[in-house]
């Protein structure tokens, strides 16, 4: 973000140690991450990323028909402009199905859910989450000033998230003091902090879960479906 490569993308394998074993997490996905300089607002990071994700549905219902059609499946395109819902919003969509969540909690598995169910009837099957908590957010998340939540996002799709990021923290003092807040020492962080002494543009960006993506828009149980050979917990090899 500060040598002149200010809009940048990467697709590649992600590993993690995912302790996790339901039919939306595995221990190795494909990774869709991109950063953006000279943000106005964590909003140009919404737009570039609804348009990626529109023109990948797009392109798989046209290009690609004839082949989902022998799965019996028709590609829907989702319907823009995305929504936009705050978290607290979520928060009070979901308890008035019957989930008793308070500020600060994980809507989780069964919050999205009740809030893809949500949206389904006003005719949306992508929307975003915006302004998480603070608290929940690694350091590098910009805080909304004067407020405790963060220009933070997740992409949900039919109620399950697929993509999340937001504008990240560029000024130097500030990001000191929010690695402080999180208990870490910024003289462990020289080597990432020194960059941001010299000047860093407002930014932003995301990952977005490949496997995920597909598995929504084909409308799959599982996202080990959409790969070849899925590994979690149970499986490493082949």
């Amino acid at each position: 973000m500060s040598t002149g490569l200010d809009r940048i993308f990467e697709i590649s394998p992600a590993f993690r140690a995912e302790p996790s074993d339901t039919v939306r997490h595995v221990s190795e996905f494909i990774s869709f991450d991109g950063e953006m300089a000279h943000i106005r607002s964590m909003r140009d990071v919404l737009d570039v990323l609804e348009g990626c994700v529109q023109y990948t549905v797009e392109g798989v219902a046209k290009n690609g028909s004839e082949l989902v059609s022998k799965l019996g499946i028709e590609v829907k395109l989702p319907k823009t402009p995305y929504p936009v819902i705050t978290y607290a919003d979520a928060l009070e969509m979901v308890a008035a199905e019957g989930m008793s969540l308070k500020m600060g909690d994980d809507l989780g598995t069964e919050g999205e859910k009740a809030l893809g169910d949500i949206m389904a009837t006003k005719g949306f099957d992508v929307y975003w989450i915006v302004e998480y908590p603070e608290e929940a957010k690694p350091f590098y998340i910009m805080e909304k000033d004067g407020t405790p939540f963060s220009y933070s996002f997740d992409l949900d799709y039919r109620g399950q998230e697929i993509a999340s990021g937001g504008q990240r923290e560029h000024r130097y003092d500030q990001l000191v003091e929010r690695m402080k807040k999180k208990g870490l020492e910024p003289e462990s962080f020289d080597f990432y902090l020194a960059s941001f002494a010299h000047g860093m543009p407002p930014h932003g960006g995301w990952g977005l879960g490949v496997e995920r993506l597909v598995q929504k828009m084909l409308n799959l149980p599982n996202v080990r479906e959409t790969i070849i050979f899925p590994r979690d917990r149970n499986r490493l090899t082949p």
